[in-house]
């Protein structure tokens, strides 16, 4: 069971390769490691460089709120510049 959670598939270094197949575009088993080796994959192949997926996942989420809360803020700040534009 341990060799199926650090499966290839679940590694944040695992770049899932798609195909289209009829009018869909569709993940296959297969991949690369983007770590230094940049080997082809399998997607349950296991190696050293496994490392857990869901860390990055939840660093991205992170980091994408913080970016849209920025978004947010400037916004807010165009609104009131075009506010004071139109009154004035």
């Amino acid at each position: 069971m341990e060799t199926e959670k650090r499966a290839c598939s679940s590694c944040k270094y695992f770049i899932q390769h798609y195909a289209k197949i009829g009018l869909k575009i569709r993940a296959v088993n297969c991949g690369f490691c983007n770590t230094h080796s940049n080997k082809k994959k399998q997607k349950f192949d296991v190696c050293s460089y496994w490392e857990d997926a869901a860390v990055q996942k939840e660093e991205r989420k992170k980091s994408v709120k913080e970016t849209l809360e920025l978004i947010s803020e400037r916004l807010n700040d165009i609104a009131m510049i075009l506010n004071d534009d139109k009154e004035g």
